[in-house]
């Protein structure tokens, strides 16, 4: 996402209506660029990947034993830079645990078999990093707004060297792109009993989308996105 074209005729104000100088948002700083140089575009390939994930039988008055089970069978694919590709399947196919096994997102006791590639080179643990991940449920603090849960978000991700009047604006310009502007101050709220959700599944979703891209990931990956919606 070119951030700094989708904000060159953006005027973007603070809540004093102090207008925000221009940001060029390319700055290292903003980027994962500390954690591979993916500047180029990222080329995710996999072939003939299996998981496996352990299944435990637990006994009263035997030990544990644990034994494993393959839920991703020896697939291939690739995703090119500047594309959007699609894994589609059935309920229960594979799908998340692909995803996550591609993001170096899966348990410490699932086994991965097979070779997966970032621009030709064997997948390091710093990719996990520059990869964003949207996970299909949401995983929001319902008291905070909107707003609220993006500027906390941006001070947890991005660099601590990253000028307060950089993250206010980089949030309006997601909020903008995203079509959350007149949400900005609005609680999420929860989907439990108890509270009324605030936001509609379609305003979670985007919410979430613009939590994943505070960090300009190389590759975004998400699960069910259009869940809700």
């Amino acid at each position: 996402m070119d951030q700094t074209a989708s904000t060159s005729k953006t005027v973007i104000l603070f809540k004093n209506n102090e207008e925000v100088p221009n940001v060029d948002f390319s700055e290292s700083l903003l980027t994962n660029s500390e954690f591979g140089d993916y500047t180029e575009g990222v080329n995710l390939t996999w072939r003939e990947l299996c998981v496996y994930a352990p299944q435990k039988k637990e006994s009263f008055f035997r030990t544990t034993k644990t034994s494993y089970k393959r839920i991703v069978n020896n697939v291939t694919g690739a995703a090119l830079s500047g594309t959007l590709v699609a894994i589609m399947g059935a309920s229960g196919a594979g799908k998340s645990t692909l995803l996550a096994a591609l993001s170096q997102r899966l348990p410490d006791d699932c086994i991965i078999d097979g070779d997966i590639r970032v621009n030709g080179k064997p997948v390091e643990g710093k990719f996990r990093s520059a990869c964003g991940f949207m996970y299909q449920h949401d995983l929001f603090s319902p008291s905070l707004t909107v707003y609220e849960h993006l500027y906390f978000m941006a001070l947890l991700k991005l660099d601590r060297r990253v000028k307060a009047y950089q993250r206010i604006a980089l949030i309006n310009s997601l909020l903008i792109e995203l079509g959350l502007m007149n949400s900005q101050h609005t609680r999420i709220g929860s989907s439990s009993i108890t509270q009324k959700v605030v936001l509609s599944g379609g305003e979670r979703k985007r919410l979430s989308f613009a939590t994943e891209l505070l960090t300009d990931p190389a590759l975004l990956l998400c699960d069910e996105p259009t869940t809700g919606m």
